[in-house]
């Protein structure tokens, strides 16, 4: 990302005589620092901020574009974020990466982003409906390049892993690439969740020619923590 396009938020509440160019030249400092340095210092939580999400969309719509080609993805609040539950990865004040988590429930039934043009996780997956179980869609993960090295996106697959327990989420669904889907899958076997699955057998054609590229539903069955092969104390330790 060039320097033309750093993210920079509003002056902080608490410090309203603070210069903007002082935040200017904090975000460059920011950008900078050494890996080991950075995941020290990096902040993982769900949040209402509207500064914080604002910089999360910028950076989101300008991760997206880049990587699949688009020249139109929205740099601000969808109709869906409203209905979504936000994770961001930030250092200090400046948001480094996040992530969309939308939960359906039996009495919040609105359909998920993916559930469209006739396309509903039920039809493919009935014990979600029959069962009235909560289930959820991931979207959108973006982080800053220089910050994509590490653990970054085990901790975001993490706190989602977290989020989803404390929300009685049955299963976990995205969709994207087939490289982007066996990295998700990846991640998840690391926090011990051995059943996620690619399934390629299920059709995507509205994801498909909306991204211009073939896409892949993928499966996150949410197993609860003493089922698995975790030890609680890493799975709910703070970083």
């Amino acid at each position: 990302m060039s320097d033309s396009l750093t993210i920079l938020p509003p002056p902080s509440p608490a410090s309203p005589e603070k210069p903007f160019q002082s935040y200017r030249e904090e975000m460059l400092e920011v950008r900078f620092k050494a890996k080991s340095k950075f995941e020290k210092e990096l902040t993982f939580e769900f949040t209402h901020d509207r500064g914080f999400l604002h910089q999360y969309y910028k950076l989101r719509a300008k991760e997206l574009n880049d990587v699949f080609g688009l020249d139109g993805y929205p740099d601000q609040e969808t109709e869906s974020d409203r209905e979504a539950q936000i994770l961001i990865v930030r250092m200090g004040n400046f948001c480094v990466g996040g992530m969309a988590l939308h939960i359906k429930t039996a009495k919040k039934n609105k359909p998920l982003p993916m559930e469209k043009h006739g396309f509903l996780i039920e039809h493919h997956f009935p014990e979600l409906g029959y069962k009235q179980q909560n289930y959820a869609q991931l979207s959108r993960m973006a982080i800053l390049p220089e910050f994509r090295r590490g653990d970054v996106a085990y901790h975001i697959t993490k706190r989602i892993y977290k989020k989803s327990i404390a929300s009685n989420i049955k299963q976990i669904f995205c969709v994207s690439t087939l490289k982007h889907d066996r990295f998700y899958r990846y991640e998840c076997s690391v926090l011990g969740l051995q059943n996620t699955k690619v399934h390629e057998d299920i059709a995507l054609p509205h994801y498909d020619a909306e991204w211009g590229t073939k896409m892949y539903l993928l499966s996150i069955p949410i197993e609860r923590p003493e089922t698995k092969k975790l030890e609680k104390a890493t799975l709910y330790q703070t970083h």
